[in-house]
């Protein structure tokens, strides 16, 4: 093995990579590309394809097209989906991300990341779009769920929300990315405090924060004008400064406080009356007072109908 690619193996090796090396002892570089001896004829499996590709992302460097051809043979079979979900996640990451998915795009891997007939019906400017994520994705921020994140962006919603399942990513990560499918188009129509306010209560702060940082980078990785993001963050600062709250943690009365004034055991009830008095105060944030929301909560707690409609009469 080229004792370059001895080190890079090793130092993978070291970060967690899980493969043995036996797969790889017949690469070199070859004019600056990665490639197998003559001796080297069985095929590659999925597991050793991914590895490769995680190599030559490491060395920063291309694959020759015999490689490449085994390459695609290989994922002519799908990868588990833990092992592709892992393996992209090392590719995606910097330094040579860029690299790395374009590797991948090659091979033939993005119709296992992102469903059957996403890439292959993809249209040109999709297409198109996807080629500048690839061309730019080291403008992103180095933390490789925002990468995922701006991949999933790039395709149809709805399959990406069903690749995002399929890829059997922890909860809260699934999570931020089904939310960030969802919702980040709409972070460009919030104009007002109260619009904000209300995005940021139905997305919760932390994926909020996410889908923002998304937006940010889109602009950055496609050279967008958009002055709406600046607005936010004024919007935002405002908010913090005048002390309004923004979650249920800002307001004047917990779950404790309903439990000891008799509204409700603990656990029953007590996040959606929270979440109804949320929208009390996202409305008018000075009446965030103990006594006033305990007199709403007891308003909202003798009328179940509320909790239905989530139409509640502000506090005068």
């Amino acid at each position: 093995m080229d004792e370059r690619i001895a080190k890079t193996v090793q130092d993978l090796l070291e970060n967690g990579y899980a493969y043995a090396t036996e797969p790889f002892d017949a690469l070199s570089l070859r004019d600056g590309r990665l490639t197998r001896s003559g001796e080297a004829a069985a095929p590659l499996n999925t597991a050793a394809a991914l590895g490769t590709i995680r190599l030559a992302r490491a060395l920063d460097c291309a694959i020759t097209k015999e490689l490449m051809k085994d390459l695609r043979t290989a994922f002519g079979t799908a990868p588990a989906k833990s092992l592709l979900r892992e393996e992209m996640t090392a590719i995606l990451a910097p330094p040579h991300g860029a690299r790395g998915l374009k590797l991948a795009t090659d091979a033939g891997l993005l119709p296992h990341i992102l469903g059957p007939g996403v890439w292959e019906n993809a249209r040109g400017g999709v297409r198109a779009e996807f080629l500048t994520l690839v061309e730019n994705l080291e403008l992103a921020r180095p933390e490789t769920d925002y990468r995922w994140a701006l991949l999933f962006r790039r395709f149809n919603r709805k399959a990406m929300e069903s690749a995002v399942i399929a890829l059997r990513f922890d909860e809260k990560t699934e999570t931020k990315f089904l939310k960030t499918l969802r919702y980040t188009d709409r972070i460009y129509f919030l104009n007002t405090k109260i619009e904000l306010k209300r995005f940021i209560k139905r997305c919760g702060f932390d994926d909020y924060y996410f889908i923002d940082r998304v937006a940010r980078q889109e602009k950055k990785i496609f050279d967008r004008r958009d002055l709406k993001i600046e607005n936010r963050l004024y919007i935002l600062e405002e908010i913090r400064a005048k002390g309004e709250p923004l979650t249920p943690g800002d307001l004047a009365v917990g779950e404790s406080d309903l439990i000891e004034s008799g509204l409700c055991a603990a656990g029953e009830d007590s996040a959606r009356i929270l979440s109804s008095l949320m929208d009390i105060v996202i409305i008018k944030p000075q009446n965030n007072k103990r006594d006033l929301l305990l007199k709403e909560a007891a308003r909202i707690k003798r009328n179940p109908l509320l909790f239905l409609t989530n139409k509640v009469n502000w506090i005068k």
